[in-house]
């Protein structure tokens, strides 16, 4: 989300990195008012599917704007805030994420949004909701005890688990029945 808007290049009139920002029309390269950005140059490129980096909370400051790939997940279906106008308003992250891909589902191109998801680990298996929940039940964990590093975050997801794996498919419907999202791909 805040790649596309976030380089001073790029003219628009809602705040840079948002979701609002990468839904704006009529945006335009700085220094060049005849070169369009962000959304109208994506619609222009004749798009049809666009994937986004991860979207949903991340274990990060809300109000830090420095480059984070979103790879470190949180909670898993609550939308992310660092790209919302109002971090601090559940409401206006959910409205400003629907509104994203509401504009992109009614461009000339019908663009489908596609979420990159992480389910395979998350930023912190000890401080987890998870481990909350039912410890020793939803990560991987060596013949040491130690959490398991197999994806090399040391904080793998027991997918095989029926309860995680239940948690997964129903995160999946959730996200393509609430935000409208057409694909995933999984990390």
């Amino acid at each position: 989300i805040r790649d596309l808007t976030i380089d001073k290049s790029w003219v628009g009139v809602s705040k840079r990195g948002t979701y609002a920002a990468y839904k704006e029309k009529g945006t335009r390269l700085a220094g060049d008012s005849t070169i369009t950005t962000g959304f109208d140059h994506i619609e222009e490129l004749g798009v049809n599917a666009v994937q986004l980096l991860p979207v949903f909370d991340q274990d990060n400051d809300e109000v830090d704007t420095s480059f984070n790939w979103g790879y470190n997940p949180l909670n898993y279906n609550c939308v992310e805030g660092s790209y919302s106008t109002n971090p601090f308003d559940g409401a206006k992250r959910i409205k400003e994420f629907k509104e994203l891909v509401l504009a992109y589902a009614n461009n000339a191109n019908k663009t489908r949004i596609i979420m990159d998801v992480v389910y395979n680990h998350v930023a912190s298996a000890p401080a987890s909701n998870f481990t909350k929940l039912m410890p020793k039940y939803y990560f991987r964990y060596a013949s040491d005890g130690s959490y398991y590093n197999g994806s090399g975050c040391g904080n793998e997801v027991k997918t095989e688990a029926p309860m995680m794996r239940k948690f997964i498919v129903e995160s999946l419907c959730w996200w393509a029945s609430e935000y409208k999202i057409k694909g995933f791909r999984f990390d």
